[in-house]
Order: C-alpha cells, then structure tokens, then sequence
C-alpha cells in the first residue's frame, strides 16, 4: 500500500503508521507547519517554498506552471516505485 498526498492536513499524515507515503505542500499553505514534517523510513514529504494550499505561486502562472513539472515528475517516480515494490 502506498499513499500520496498532496496539500495534506498534517494531523492526516500521522495516521499512516507503516503506509509508504509521499506527502506535498508548500510553505504559503496555511495548513503547512514546519514542527509536524518528519520523515521516516515509510514517509517523505516534498516542501516547495512559496506554494500555497492549491500548489501555486500567488499572481505567478508562469512560476507556478513550471513547478507543476517538478511536482509531476515527483509523483509519477513514487507511484512507479509504488507499483514494483
């Protein structure tokens, strides 16, 4: 089992226990809190600078266009390790 998670409510994330999880957010996400990301053998997060809850750059297509890739690229890699374990 395998769980990705993108603009998570954090407190969700502790309810995983031994799921493999990938967790996204970005910093402008007020739902974001520095104190509860933690990393674990089963659970990775990707924190973006500057994102908010929606993932994007506040007044920035552009920006937020291009690290949508990044985000993509990021997801189809933990699903495809998903997928062969």
């Amino acid at each position: 089992k395998s769980v990705l998670m993108l603009t998570p409510i954090q407190s969700a994330t502790s309810m995983l226990n031994n799921i493999r999880a990938l967790s996204i957010i970005g910093t402008a996400d007020p739902a974001y809190d520095p104190d509860l990301i933690v990393e674990s053998d089963t659970q990775s997060w990707m924190v973006l600078d500057d994102l908010n809850h929606s993932l994007e750059y506040k007044n920035d297509r552009d920006k937020s266009l291009d690290v949508l890739k990044e985000i993509l690229s990021t997801c189809e890699t933990f699903i495809k390790e998903s997928a062969s374990s």
